[in-house]
Parts: structure tokens; C-alpha cells; sequence
């Protein structure tokens, strides 16, 4: 037996819960980024111009997280263009790095200075707006676990991993830390702990999940592994990078 959740709510016309919980991420991110550069004692005119930045490369990213899936879901390029974008669905690695390439050249187009400073106070806004989509797939229907016949998973007769539940939770916990426990660094950390997080969730995922390359990792690995690696390295490289700046202090002296 299958519990079906609401999909939408009814005011005037149908609005997806999806769209409801995704909008209200979107809202406390924005609220976040503020704040953020707020703190960061940013002029008012600049926080109105980053905030317009990051509001278009949100968008551009949400484009391109539907648009990312018509290359690696069956089926999707035959279909007419207006029904790709109802059919693709979403993949949420090729909307983040949609946003950070739009927003990055956006910014070196506008010599927008300290960048890293800026990004660093996107990562709150991005996370908490990640769990609540993630707790819209619920509604949706979309990116439900595999099939299970554990006890502690059997819940209301629905005998499915939690992968979208313990998405959101793990989350909303790296929000946390990222808000209030991690003030620099916090791109890096991210990239260097979300897609650890994904690529073993994903082994529990059981929806269709795509093609890219090949068919045993699926899309999302690939590129977590990818992006895992990009981190890892620059993250080596720094450290080369302090560790002979150091030196050279050393023997100078």
C-alpha cells in the first residue's frame, strides 16, 4: 500500500506543494543572503545589486536543471519543447553549477570585488533552500528510495528507503553548521561534504535517475565525484601553496 500525499493546494487554481516549499526556501534564502551581507557591513546599493545577481542566476540555474535532464532521461529530446520542461523534471547538481557559473561570470563582468566573500554567503541561502525542495519531492512524488523490507523504514505500510527525509535532514543539519558554526571556507567545506553525502544516497534512490556515460553511477555520482575531486585538489594545493610560502619565510630569515 501506498500513501499518497497531497500534490498541490487548491486557492483559485492548483499550486504544487513543491512549488509552495520550494518558494519558501527560496524566500528564507534570500532573507539569509541578506543578512549575510548585512554583516558584512556591504552598502545598500551593492546588497541591492549582488541580491539582484543572485535572484537571476537562481533562475538561470533552475533553467538549467530542467534543461540538464533532456540529455540524460529516455525519451526526453523527441518530445516537443513545451513538454520537456513538464516531463524533465529537475537534477539539482546541473542548477548549482548553473548558478555558480552564471554568478561568477556575472561578477567578473562587473569586477564585482572579494567574490569569495560573496559566495561565502551563499552557502546558508543554497542549503536551505535544497532541504525544503527536497522536502517538496515528497509532495511531487519525485526522488523516492528503493524498495525495502525493513522494519524501521516501514512506515504507514510504505516500504521505501527515506531518501528525500534524510536529504533534507542531513541538509538542514549542514545549514546549521555552515550558519553558525563555519564563518570562512564554507564553498570548499561544501563541496568537499555534499558530494560524499549524494553519491552514497544515491545507491538508495528508486527513480529513474538517468544516463550519463554510464549506467552504473548515475548522473549525480559522476558529477559528485567530479566536484569532489575539484575541491579535494584545490584544497591540496593551498595547503602546497601555504606550506612553501612558509618556507620561503624560513630560509629569508
Amino acid at each position: 500500500m501506498e500513501v499518497e500525499l497531497h500534490k498541490s493546494i487548491n486557492i483559485d487554481s492548483n499550486i504544487p506543494f513543491y512549488n509552495i516549499l520550494g518558494g519558501i526556501g527560496f524566500t528564507i534564502g534570500v532573507y539569509l543572503f541578506i543578512k549575510e551581507l548585512r554583516e558584512k557591513k556591504i552598502s545598500p546599493n551593492m546588497q541591492t545589486f549582488l541580491l539582484s545577481i543572485y535572484i537571476f542566476s537562481t533562475l538561470c540555474g533552475l533553467i538549467l536543471a530542467n534543461i540538464g535532464n533532456w540529455f540524460i532521461k529516455p525519451g526526453i529530446l523527441k518530445l516537443p519543447l513545451s513538454e520537456r520542461f513538464q516531463k524533465a523534471g529537475f537534477t539539482f547538481y546541473f542548477g548549482v553549477i548553473g548558478f555558480f557559473v552564471i554568478s561568477y561570470i556575472l561578477l567578473k563582468l562587473f569586477k564585482v570585488k572579494k567574490s569569495a566573500e560573496i559566495y561565502n554567503s551563499v552557502i546558508p541561502s543554497l542549503l536551505i533552500f535544497h532541504s525544503f525542495g527536497r522536502i517538496g519531492c515528497m509532495f511531487a512524488g519525485c526522488c523516492y528510495g528503493k524498495i525495502v523490507d525493513w522494519k524501521l523504514f516501514n512506515i504507514f505500510e510504505i516500504k521505501r528507503f527515506p531518501t528525500r527525509e534524510v536529504e533534507a535532514i542531513f541538509l538542514f543539519v549542514l545549514f546549521l553548521i555552515m550558519k553558525y558554526k563555519v564563518k570562512s571556507n564554507r564553498v570548499l567545506l561544501y563541496f568537499l561534504s555534499y558530494p560524499i553525502f549524494r553519491f552514497f544516497i544515491e545507491f538508495a534512490r528508486g527513480d529513474n535517475r538517468g544516463v550519463l556515460i554510464t549506467s552504473y553511477f548515475s548522473p549525480s555520482q559522476l558529477i559528485s565525484i567530479v566536484l569532489f575531486l575539484i575541491a579535494f585538489i584545490y584544497l591540496l594545493h593551498r595547503k602546497v601553496i601555504k606550506r612553501v610560502k612558509y618556507y620561503k619565510e624560513v630560509l629569508d630569515v
